[in-house]
């Protein structure tokens, strides 16, 4: 396309000087591009295709830009510019980071993907450790998480379609973002892109991409070799793992095979549930393992804690009947309310009396007064 005599080095669109070709994929071209005020450099997509390829882009464009002014995320790219020029769609982007040189207008520069970084990782004879894994790979499934929450698909998820942009891993590419529906199919990078047994099982696109990108990870292997017991380690092999490594390294293994199991009952229930079990403690223990664990023992964690109950209830009653045996030692055996109310009824029944001798009284000096009257 940049040979076509339309776009080349030097043509300004937009107050954007192309300056060179620094990526290329599907349907578009992206340049290396100046800005002729700021000086500032920038990436621009150029898509000159077919109206139909141009259409899909210009819909996944005005679809990204919506949803990711509710997110904002600074691991999710940014379009900063879109417009035409003839019958071709450009919009600009921020600029990835660099490798092998700082300046962008060094011959040797090239942006910094994680692509570049596992190529790099392969030659300089260590691998990335834990940390470093989820440092990249954590911030990206919880975008990617947040995107398919709002109803899109990337469809592209892949170590070259993450940049690092100011040093963080940022998710680009969004030529292929998509609403999720039925009638969605299968696009993207052989490997990454999921297989048709899997879509027609209800298989989630973009939960394939990252269990793929997270296994590339970590052994530098092409997905093709998920699930292979020769092909889970780092080039450097099973023995370069520290023991909490290893159970780190076992714990994503397991989490790749679920998320693309065959059957869908047995897959994650979303990609947040696919970005929390990934998550790893401090220690190196999965938080995933660690609530495997708590389910597998749950008879023993329950028995426990119907002993330590009983051990409760037999304490409350031991110290109930020594209270009890306390009391009866020290307290008198006349109890004070009985004698307050006996007290009250005697006194009720000395007035009754006395009332009715004060009748009788009454009665016989009557009498006495009748009988004196002639």
């Amino acid at each position: 396309m940049e040979n076509s005599g339309k776009f080349h080095a030097g043509l300004v669109l937009d107050g954007y000087r192309l300056i060179r070709p620094i990526g290329s994929g599907g349907f578009g071209t992206v340049w290396l591009a100046e800005g002729k005020v700021t000086g500032d450099f920038h990436a621009v997509k150029i898509v000159d295709a077919s109206a139909k390829a141009l259409e899909q882009e210009l819909a996944a464009v005005r679809r990204f830009r919506e949803f990711s002014r509710q997110i904002r995320s600074p691991h999710l790219i940014s379009i900063e510019h879109v417009n035409a020029h003839g019958n071709a769609l450009f919009y600009v982007l921020p600029l990835a980071d660099g490798v092998h040189a700082l300046d962008p207008m060094d011959p040797d520069w090239c942006p910094n993907t994680l692509a570049s970084r596992i190529e790099a990782k392969r030659t300089s004879g260590e691998w990335f450790s834990s940390c470093e894994i989820l440092e990249v790979f954590l911030p990206i499934a919880r975008v990617v998480a947040e995107i398919n929450d709002g109803g899109v698909v990337h469809r592209d998820i892949k170590p070259a379609n993450i940049l690092f942009v100011g040093g963080l891993p940022c998710l680009a590419d969004i030529g292929l973002l998509d609403d999720d529906s039925q009638s969605l199919s299968a696009r993207g990078t052989p490997g990454h892109v999921p297989p048709s047994w899997y879509l027609e099982a209800s298989g989630q696109p973009d939960m394939w991409g990252l269990a793929t990108t997270l296994y590339t990870l970590l052994t530098g292997n092409h997905p093709d070799k998920i699930g292979r017991a020769n092909f889970r380690w780092p080039p450097l092999g099973e023995d370069s793992l520290s023991p909490e490594e290893h159970r780190t390294w076992t714990h994503w293994h397991s989490i790749i095979l679920r998320a693309t199991e065959e059957s869908p009952h047995e897959r994650f229930l979303t990609i947040g549930a696919f970005a929390d079990a990934c998550a790893v403690e401090d220690n190196g223990e999965g938080k995933a393992t660690q609530r495997q664990w708590l389910f597998k023992n749950r008879l023993a964690i329950a028995f426990c804690f119907g002993v330590i109950a009983l051990l409760l209830i037999l304490f409350w009653r031991e110290w109930k009947n020594d209270a009890e045996a306390m009391q009866q030692v020290f307290t008198p055996q006349i109890q004070l309310p009985g004698v307050v109310e006996g007290m009250d009824a005697a006194l009720q029944t000395v007035q009754g009396v006395s009332r009715e001798l004060n009748k009788l009284k009454l009665q016989k000096k009557n009498s006495d007064y009748n009988q004196e009257e002639p």
